[in-house]
C-alpha cells in the first residue's frame, strides 16, 4: 500500500494506492466517498483517481445547487418588491 497526495481543483486529497496481483494498481481517496479507480501504472492510476475526484466533486456541487433551488422555490415569499 502506498499513500500519495493529488491536487484536484485547488485542493489536496490523500490517495491510497494498492498494487494488485495482476500487476496493476487500484486507488481510493478516503476523504471522497465513492472515489475509486485503477490503472496499469502508478502514473495512470493517479491521473484516473484525480479525474474521479473531480467528477464526484462536480456532481456534489451540482446536487447542492439543485437542492438549494428546490428549497428556495418551496419557501413562501418573505417580501414582495414593488419596483
Amino acid at each position: 500500500m502506498l499513500i500519495h497526495s493529488v491536487v484536484c481543483q485547488s485542493q489536496t486529497y490523500e490517495v491510497v494506492l494498492v498494487l494488485e496481483d495482476d500487476g496493476g494498481y487500484s486507488a481510493s481517496a478516503p476523504g471522497v466517498p465513492g472515489a475509486y479507480s485503477d490503472g496499469d501504472t502508478e502514473a495512470e492510476v493517479l491521473a484516473n483517481i484525480a479525474d474521479a475526484i473531480a467528477i464526484l466533486r462536480e456532481s456534489e456541487a451540482e446536487a447542492a445547487n439543485i437542492l438549494e433551488e428546490y428549497w428556495r422555490a418551496s419557501q413562501p415569499d418573505a417580501a414582495v418588491r414593488l419596483d
